[in-house]
């Protein structure tokens, strides 16, 4: 027996779509798939933030009406997002969790109901995201297969076909798949795309003599009889396309052994033999899956966009605000925050919703009472250093009693070592020089502190350039090293502030480029020594710092680059979020804590990691801005330039 479910996405946000046009959406796009549950007896399930369906409440309260009591007598399922469709791996668990009880507030007070599933929001996933889910209320949760599945060979297609287990700490919930493939052949089907029996022909494809469960439709409603005006390729709109659709779902249905069920009935599978795996969805290589193709990652809703890095970190800043201030869940305020935080400002939004999201941010940063940014990130020392300091031809040689740092004055003041006798009698970060690596396109230098800006069709942009280091001390740091490199895109200051008996060495920017800027922005390289670490027990953690079991083994899983361009628009291909501004690599000896001031910025996470004979390749850095299609909207401006600062501290 085939099982189909479904799991229609609704989204009165929808970044392209106008207000004026919401009532259009809800009448072309939502109460038609209200009508082929009530009309057509089919049994689907639909999912919309909770902010969706207050704003239809407030436009079309009969449609709310309709959508609980067709939920009420089991003809159809509401699955839960939250109040906003935030991306998850992005924020903090605490906000998550806040976007998870006040939607299903409204869900209860709107709907009378509780949904038991949620659907991760643009499925972008962390296992970080499940102790908020269950803490919430919610039974299980929705994710796509096709990309996790790519990612781990060794899983059994059959798998695809049944509800299994994710796991974060102590928490562990049912999964269910959604299908991206799947879903874009139904919206090939309806826009006319391909024919009814090509549609059924891929069902039948999936028919087996044994119970399966497979998610017919996991996408967007907004885009069948409505264009939400996002790309310019969208399919001609020529009406009748959710009558073709129930026409579609009702043939399927009449295909022998196959039938249509509600999602959470697909929960009563978990005893099934091929059912209850406990997975790990993300990989070293792609550690925040997403759904459909490598091109829609997680970048999108980071660094891309009119201004995704700004509004990320204000809406950061805004958030620790309201937790010193210790306001209720059910505050003002925190709707407000919510509401900035959707996924929907920070993609194609248009000109007018983009207005208004600025004035509303700035209003709530007034209210608070929080400045625009932190002035003098990087001041003068207060007095000269306080260990043993020298000048070698290029190199910075700065000594205490079992520790030793060496900065290159000629690359920037990158670092060109950094030792710790207590730890490891090799250096554990820094320069691997041209060469070291066998590998031709691993020959070049590789630096630790740097700074990298690629823009389309111009040179790179370094500050591997000559400095004249000011040098000093102040009442933290025994040595603080401040230089200016002169770049063509305007000067980059950068203070190095190193306190060896603590083992940890903080990198300050400021790097003061106001023109607009559109490309590739990353720094604060971390290159580990090869020499120093265990292949085979490399790890690292995107969540913390340490080396316990949400920690990613690096060793056997590919050579990687999270930085890797698509194609010349799409310049990153993966990510990770740093919403708690920690991060770790090491292996099972040593580990660098890493903290980045998330108050500055709120940057996103990349590592590199190659293996190439026995010595491996492993680098963190920073992103601040990326290119991909939503970049197109626009250069973004930056008239304070761009600060930043990390800090790599050394544990055994």
């Amino acid at each position: 027996m085939l099982n189909l479910f479904t799991v229609f996405h609704l989204n009165l946000m929808y970044s392209s779509i106008e207000v004026a046009e919401r009532p259009k959406v809800i009448r072309q796009a939502y109460t038609p798939l209200l009508d082929m549950i009530e009309h057509d007896g089919l049994r689907l399930g639909l999912e919309l933030p909770a902010l969706t369906l207050e704003l239809i409440a407030e436009l079309d309260p009969e449609w709310v009406r309709r959508l609980g009591a067709l939920w009420a007598a089991g003809r159809c399922e509401v699955v839960g997002a939250g109040y906003t469709q935030m991306i998850g791996p992005l924020w903090p668990s605490a906000l998550n969790l806040k976007n998870y009880t006040y939607g299903m507030d409204v869900y209860e007070r709107l709907l009378g109901k509780r949904p038991e599933l949620v659907l991760f929001n643009e499925q972008a996933y962390s296992s970080a995201l499940l102790p908020a889910c269950a803490a919430a209320g919610f039974k299980g949760v929705i994710m796509e297969w096709d990309n996790p599945a790519s990612l781990h060979p060794t899983w059994r297609n059959e798998w695809r076909y049944h509800p299994h287990y994710v796991q974060h700490g102590h928490v562990r919930l049912p999964l269910l798949w959604n299908a991206s493939i799947c879903f874009q052949k139904v919206q090939r089907y309806v826009h006319e795309e391909i024919a009814q029996a090509e549609l059924l022909d891929y069902l039948v494809q999936h028919q087996a003599p044994a119970e399966r469960f497979l998610c017919l439709y996991g996408g967007d409603a907004e885009v069948f009889d409505y264009r939400p005006g996002r790309y310019q390729n969208e399919a001609v709109l020529q009406g009748g396309e959710w009558r073709r659709m129930a026409e579609g779902f009702k043939a399927a249905c009449a295909l022998p052994d196959t039938r249509m069920v509600l999602p959470s009935e697909v929960l009563g599978d978990l005893s099934h033999p091929m059912a209850g795996q406990n997975l790990r969805l993300e990989t070293a290589a792609c550690p925040v899956p997403v759904k459909k193709q490598e091109k829609y990652n997680i970048n999108r809703w980071a660094v891309t966009g009119r201004n995704d890095l700004d509004a990320n970190t204000r809406c950061l800043r805004i958030f620790h605000a309201l937790e010193k201030k210790g306001l209720p869940c059910a505050a003002d305020q925190w709707r407000e925050l919510l509401f900035l935080c959707s996924s929907d400002f920070r993609t194609h939004c248009r000109p007018a919703r983009w207005a208004d999201f600025e004035n509303r941010l700035a209003a709530l940063e007034t209210a608070l009472g929080l400045p625009a940014k932190r002035e003098n990130l990087i001041t003068a020392p207060a007095s000269g250093p306080r260990l043993s300091v020298r000048q070698e031809h290029r190199f910075l040689i700065a000594e205490q009693a079992g520790a030793r740092l060496v900065l290159n004055c000629h690359r920037g003041l990158a670092v060109q070592s950094c030792h710790y006798d207590a730890v490891s009698p090799r250096s554990l970060f820094g320069t691997v020089d041209h060469g070291y690596f066998s590998r031709i396109d691993l020959s070049a230098d590789f630096y630790t502190g740097n700074v990298v800006a690629e823009l389309p069709a111009r040179p790179k942009v370094t500050d591997l350039g000559r400095v004249a280091p000011e040098i000093g001390s102040d009442a933290e740091c025994p040595l603080v090293v401040t230089g200016q490199i002169e770049t063509p895109l305007g000067p980059v200051r950068k203070q190095l502030r190193w306190q060896p008996d603590e083992r940890w060495l903080e990198t300050r920017y400021d790097i003061q480029w106001t023109e607009p800027f559109m490309g590739s922005l990353r720094l604060g390289h971390l290159l580990l020594n090869p020499a120093a670490y265990d292949r085979d027990t490399l790890f690292h953690n995107m969540h913390g710092h340490d080396g316990g079991p949400a920690a990613l083994r690096l060793a056997g899983q590919g050579n990687f680059d999270h930085g890797r361009a698509i194609n010349p628009l799409i310049s990153a291909a993966h990510g990770f979020g740093l919403p708690e501004g920690k991060t770790c690599l090491g292996d099972d000896s040593i580990r660098i804590n890493v903290t980045v001031d998330t108050d500055l910025a709120l940057p996103l996470g990349q590592i590199a990691y190659y293996e190439t004979g026995t010595e491996t390749f492993t680098r963190l850095c920073f992103s601040l801005s990326e290119m991909d299609e939503t970049r197109l909207l626009g250069p973004q401006a930056r008239p304070g330039g761009w600060q930043f600062a990390v800090r790599y501290h050394v544990v055994n």
